[in-house]
């Protein structure tokens, strides 16, 4: 008999042995197989699965983790014929929803169980370490970094890390306690070449920023991606005074390198009419406004934003009031 969708029978698509399928409950000593007491429903007192799955995949712990529902997840939790690493479309185990939603007691119960694996990714390559730092939940943070199973680095299928979404988030604690790591890369670059600090740079989360800086001895603050994009030029791009400042006070930032459309950020703040951003870009003293723009060849910036909004500030930051 072929195995259906929802099957926990057989090998998983990661090659990892799952758990074999619940017998058929007979019995008359009201038990299913010796996985554990069966569970009686309604006045007739009918048998039922408490593993089984519905249409979507999902199983009734599934539901009780990602809604918090502490109670129904004790009970669960503690017999024998339910899987609490049963997983969902697309591969999500209650582990990685209720980490995502941050449910920190069901993390801390599902740690007590020998058949949970704390580092089971879902499709996208996410763990449940991921989750929870990209939501910021600190106290799953810590219950999970403090098994060696679980790995403090992980990549998911765009090469991003749990430190990369943690950044991007905001969260300064779970930051922290990753950049606390030696086994947690403070400059892992994901399949665009970004790094943590880009995305807490394009997110305007200074005190991430400022973490970054106290933290860490081994950050690159001026790494570009592929589109030679740095944490500065993300930071500037969307106006992120505040982050600007912070960089340019570090010393390690060129505020003036172009992207690989061949402009800088004084073209774009220009064109936008940033103000702000085209007064922090001139007065840093490393920015040349007549950089040229590729897009027209042997055109100074301000020639070819002429037209932009923000031309009149740019002449009256060039040549003065008068």
């Amino acid at each position: 008999m072929t195995a259906g969708p929802c099957s926990l029978s057989g090998n998983s698509e990661d090659g990892r042995l799952a758990r074999p399928s619940i017998p058929t409950p007979p019995g008359t000593d009201g038990t299913i197989g010796r996985q554990g007491p069966a569970v009686r429903t309604g006045r007739l007192g009918t048998l039922v699965d408490p593993d089984s799955s519905d249409k979507n995949c999902r199983t009734p712990l599934s539901y009780a983790a990602g809604s918090g529902h502490e109670g129904v997840v004790k009970i669960l939790l503690e017999r024998e014929d339910v899987n609490p690493d049963s997983s969902r479309k697309p591969d999500e185990t209650p582990s990685s929803l209720a980490a995502r939603s941050g449910h920190e007691d069901f993390v801390n119960r599902a740690l007590g169980r020998w058949d949970v694996s704390p580092d089971s990714f879902d499709r996208g390559g996410r763990t449940p370490l991921s989750h929870a730092a990209g939501s910021g939940y600190e106290g799953i943070v810590k219950l999970l970094l403090g098994r060696r199973d679980v790995k403090a680095n992980p990549s998911d299928s765009h090469g991003r890390t749990p430190l990369s979404f943690a950044a991007e988030s905001g969260s300064v604690g779970v930051v922290k306690l990753l950049l606390d790591r030696a086994d947690v890369s403070h400059d892992s670059p994901d399949d665009t070449g970004r790094t943590p600090l880009s995305y807490a740079a394009e997110s305007g989360h200074e005190s991430v920023v400022v973490v970054f800086f106290l933290e860490s001895k081994t950050i690159n603050p001026d790494l570009s991606d592929r589109r030679d994009r740095t944490p500065f030029s993300y930071a500037a791009r969307y106006g992120h005074e505040g982050v600007m400042k912070i960089l340019l006070e570090s010393g390690r930032v060129n505020p003036d390198s172009p992207d690989t459309g061949g402009r800088t950020l004084l073209s774009y703040a220009a064109e936008s009419g940033n103000e702000g951003v085209m007064k922090i870009l001139l007065e840093c003293g490393h920015v040349n406004p007549d950089s040229p723009d590729t897009r027209v060849p042997n055109s100074p910036t301000g020639q070819v934003l002429e037209a932009g909004p923000g031309w009149p500030v740019l002449v009256m930051a060039m040549t003065g009031p008068d």
